[in-house]
């Protein structure tokens, strides 16, 4: 459901030319409208295979992946420890 709601643009490292490109890659009705072009609908419409052919390995893998909650990266702490 969050992937539903989170367009594709306001998503971490999609804000730019990744995220056009990848809004690009949509069908015309949707990559049109930024309301519509949701994390959600690249999960459901475009298969790995699209986003390598479109993106490259790397990029297309990391998008494939993080339209679908899946995130590799190592958690970093925001807290302060006070000593």
């Amino acid at each position: 459901y969050v992937m539903d709601e989170t367009e594709i643009r306001k998503a971490r490292m999609l804000g730019g030319k990744l995220g056009k490109k990848v809004q690009s890659l949509l069908p015309p009705e949707l990559s049109t409208d930024k309301k519509k072009a949701t994390l959600g609908c690249v999960a459901r419409l475009l298969t790995l295979d699209d986003l390598v052919s479109g993106l490259g390995e790397e990029n297309g893998r990391w998008v494939f992946d993080a339209c679908r909650g899946i995130e590799h990266e190592e958690v970093k702490s925001t807290l302060k420890v006070l000593t």
